[in-house]
């Protein structure tokens, strides 16, 4: 039974995606490149309501990197 989260290769295969695609810029509070991959999707529902939450449905799978001198997190 293989555990939860992103195996090696998903992740290798998202880090050499997000830099074919040119996302390879320094964090804009520290200067440096130098980021964690989140353990998972962050999957953001669309919302067409403000006032209700919508669980299932369309959204936006994403991917999270953290700086890892702690000062920013970025949506991929």
């Amino acid at each position: 039974m293989q555990a939860p989260g992103l195996t090696q290769e998903k992740k290798k295969e998202i880090i050499e995606t997000l830099e074919k695609r040119g996302a390879t810029r320094e964090c804009p509070r520290c200067g440096k490149n130098q980021y964690t991959l989140l353990d998972g999707y962050f999957n953001q529902t669309i919302q067409h309501d403000l006032k209700m939450v919508a669980l299932g449905g369309a959204g936006v799978p994403s991917v999270i990197l953290i700086c890892n001198r702690k000062t920013r997190r970025s949506l991929c």
